[in-house]
């Protein structure tokens, strides 16, 4: 499998995702963990622009001793991508929906090489089209 440079590694953050074109398709990546991971920027919902939108924790109840909810707050070591279409959102290190698990973005073959990232691909299971967990679309 042939991994092909797509940016510098300097330019890939973990707050939000850098969008680039490997073969025609526009693919974000994203440092999850000190681990980059690389998807395709389309939603499986509707389409939409996924790797445009938010990178953020994910939300999680905070409960009182009674086991009532008295706040939120968001869980900085659990990124999740928000899609700006309609607020699907996913676990950036899996990129699964967070609410329907077997809904997940396209992931990509993504490698740091000499202060590069390179792509090579779609990874296992992610062929274009088709529905559920290689690729609700």
């Amino acid at each position: 499998m042939t991994h092909r440079p797509v940016c510098r590694a300097e330019d890939v953050a973990a707050d939000r995702l850098r969008v680039v074109t490997a073969d025609g398709i526009e693919v974000g990546l994203l440092r999850v963990g000190g681990t980059i991971v690389a998807y395709e920027n389309v939603c499986p919902h509707q389409g939409g622009p996924v790797c445009q939108g938010d990178v953020l924790g994910r939300v999680e109840a905070v409960l009182d001793d009674g086991k009532r909810v008295v706040r939120e707050r968001a869980a900085d070591d659990r990124p999740v991508v928000v899609c700006p279409w309609h607020g699907y959102t996913f676990d950036a290190a899996t990129g699964e929906c967070v609410t329907d698990p077997r809904v997940r973005l396209r992931r990509w073959h993504a490698v740091e090489r000499g202060g590069e990232i390179c792509l090579a691909g779609r990874a296992p299971g992610q062929a274009a089209g088709g529905e559920g967990s290689d690729d609700a679309g």
